[in-house]
């Protein structure tokens, strides 16, 4: 459950409002492929209430120089990511501007040693390192989505949208226009991402049950 929370603690911290996904998506982002068309940002924003829609693409890293691991990437497009939350916030270097730019976060930079301007070799091409970010929003690595979805072959597609509501509208009517005009697309509040999470950890519920009763019988033999 901790870990759950910090995921979705780092999702929240985006800023935004509202996720909006394919039908039948998982809430683990990291599972997901690119299946939402990117031209949905132009219906999402003729939503009531909708102000911004960011297009993301997900990926995974598993080695980087050299190193075995685990490690979420971004494909985003600056401009819509600003509108919808708090935005990529750069404290060394600058933000995503050219072809080929990569932003790490702070906690990824320090643990790979990571430099401005070094190179790194992700998904068979290399990308500069042009700007080191705050960690805790998001994820650790961020790519404009175009390089993104040329790396892993889906041009024109996304995992996900970030939403964000206008100062007239809340969330939760927000959210019921959205279900009225997308019908069967998974449409998730910021605010209950963890409990999302929690509810599609397949397993999670009968790991921790059986858990729990292997140590009631542990005490009671003792």
């Amino acid at each position: 459950h901790g870990s759950l929370d910090e995921t979705a603690d780092r999702i929240k911290n985006v800023g935004a409002d509202i996720i909006f996904q394919a039908p039948h998506s998982s809430p683990f982002l990291a599972l997901n492929s690119g299946v939402v068309d990117v031209r949905y940002g132009a219906r999402l924003l003729d939503v009531p209430g909708i102000v911004a829609a960011a297009p993301v693409l997900t990926g995974q890293l598993r080695k980087l120089k050299g190193k075995q691991k685990l490690v979420m990437i971004f494909g985003v497009d600056p401009k819509t990511y600003d509108e919808a939350g708090t935005g990529i916030q750069i404290v060394e270097g600058h933000g995503l501007q050219e072809p080929g730019d990569l932003i790490v976060d702070t906690v990824l930079a320090a643990a790979d040693d990571i430099k401005i301007g070094e190179t790194l070799p992700i998904m068979g091409r290399d990308f500069n390192v042009a700007g080191i970010c705050k960690a805790g929003a998001g994820v650790r690595i961020f790519m404009g989505i175009t390089d993104m979805q040329t790396a892993t072959a889906q041009p024109g597609k996304a995992s996900l949208f970030f939403l964000k509501v206008g100062d007239g509208s809340t969330v939760s009517e927000a959210a019921v226009a959205l279900e009225e005009r997308f019908e069967g697309y998974q449409i998730t509040a910021l605010e209950s991402f963890s409990e999302a999470m929690k509810e599609n950890a397949l397993g999670l519920n009968e790991f921790v049950t059986a858990l729990s009763v292997f140590a009631a019988l542990i005490s009671y033999l003792v």
